[in-house]
């Protein structure tokens, strides 16, 4: 699907500022404005937590997977924590080795 003018130059604003880049003040005010961008103290622009759900909602509209480290980091430890929960406590590989045994 494609994304609306407004919509990808939200996108826009949000992939820059995620870069370190410059975002052009008009869009910048609108995403200061709808919490998705901050300022943080050492004036360098971060996304707020709104800010991050609302780039991957976009990302996911548009067809496109960008991420931070930390987000790929979290999602991975969900998760393990979640086949842990589930009783999956490894691989699988584990079975069909000793299993060939």
């Amino acid at each position: 699907m494609a994304l609306s003018k407004r919509q990808s130059n939200r996108l826009a604003s949000l992939i820059a500022a995620m870069g370190g880049e410059e975002v052009p003040q008009p869009y910048l005010d609108d995403c200061v404005a709808d919490g998705l961008l901050a300022r943080a103290y050492n004036g360098r622009l971060m996304l707020t937590e709104r800010g991050l759900d609302e780039k991957n909602r976009l990302c996911t509209l548009a067809g496109l997977n960008i991420k931070y480290r930390s987000e790929i980091e979290k999602n991975a430890q969900a998760k393990t924590a979640a086949s842990v929960r589930a009783g999956n406590h490894g691989s699988g590989d584990e079975k069909g080795a000793a299993g060939s045994a």
